[in-house]
């Protein structure tokens, strides 16, 4: 095996601005989710939304994780703005347990105040998944187990400062 780690350093001088970046399941399959509970029965194919608006402040996405266990077949967010402008983070049509992970934007998007976020996930608990633990499917809710499910997206975000949109943050992308 070779090791092929880059590690790139750029060095600036001037002044450097700080802010906080938080990282958050504002998506969630608890307060957030639409048409929960999050209970899928056996031999079923069930699909689930989420929505959260955004407070009165514009903010800056920097990444946008997707959380989902083995019955998760897709899963994808996106946001619409106050002027119907739709905003699209992540659409993984063929989820894999290994896809879990924060997946950050080759630039920031800046995301309106009182935009509104929203989530979709499929969830396969039938004989057809593969990546399904029980043989015959099985009851499956909400729960912290590997073989139980869940429904998060979480979002890296700051305050918006002007001209975030156009940080170049990553310059070639990961497909998992």
């Amino acid at each position: 095996m070779v090791d092929q780690t880059k590690v790139n350093f750029d060095l600036f001088q001037g002044t450097v601005f700080t802010r906080e970046v938080f990282f958050s399941s504002v998506l969630d399959h608890g307060l957030s989710m639409t048409d929960g509970p999050l209970i899928i029965p056996p031999n079923q194919v069930r699909t689930f939304h989420n929505q959260f608006t955004v407070p009165n402040i514009d903010v800056t996405v920097l990444a946008v994780g997707p959380h989902m266990h083995l019955i998760g077949k897709s899963i994808k967010s996106w946001a619409v703005t106050p002027t119907n402008q739709t905003i699209p983070f992540i659409d993984i049509p063929d989820w894999d347990f290994h896809y879990q992970g924060a997946y950050k934007f080759r630039q920031p998007i800046k995301l309106p105040a009182n935009s509104v976020l929203y989530g979709e996930a499929v969830y396969d608990n039938t004989s057809n998944n593969p990546n399904n633990p029980n043989s015959p499917p099985q009851w499956v809710w909400v729960g912290e187990s590997t073989t139980d499910e869940m429904f998060l997206i979480y979002f890296a975000y700051t305050v918006y400062f002007p001209g975030d949109e156009n940080i170049v943050v990553a310059t070639s992308t990961v497909k998992p």
